[in-house]
């Protein structure tokens, strides 16, 4: 009895985990809280987006791997570098990530997340 007990705890976590592993995507949004008038361009590898006050959020929907993925925002003279860690176990698949650029910085949901630099 005790073998067949530990024969179905092995195969539930074996399954277990490949449900985990089949999530491969992270969807990324970038939404706007500046200011009237303010507009924020988001850039991801060369490919710029522009997003305008109050405006829906910019979704990025990117593939998991090992390597973070660089994003950077730039409104008037100041500009974010942001750094998405993607490592499969972060428990966000298919669930959007939010990043909203406000006057004082950058925030991930209500995390504050850095201020912006002058460059």
């Amino acid at each position: 009895m005790n073998h067949l007990i530990v024969f179905m705890l092995v195969i539930s976590m074996y399954f277990g985990s490949s449900e985990a592993i089949k999530c491969t995507k992270t969807i990324l949004g970038f939404e706007n809280k500046l200011g009237p008038g303010r507009i924020l361009t988001v850039d991801n590898s060369g490919s710029e987006s522009i997003v305008k006050f109050n405006q829906k959020p910019h979704v990025f929907t990117v593939t998991r791997g090992i390597i973070p993925i660089n994003f950077y925002l730039y409104q008037g003279p100041y500009e974010f570098h942001l750094v998405v860690p993607l490592e499969a176990n972060v428990p966000s698949c298919d669930v959007l990530r939010l990043w909203t650029a406000k006057n004082d910085g950058v925030y991930n949901g209500a995390t504050f997340v850095g201020k912006w630099v002058k460059y």
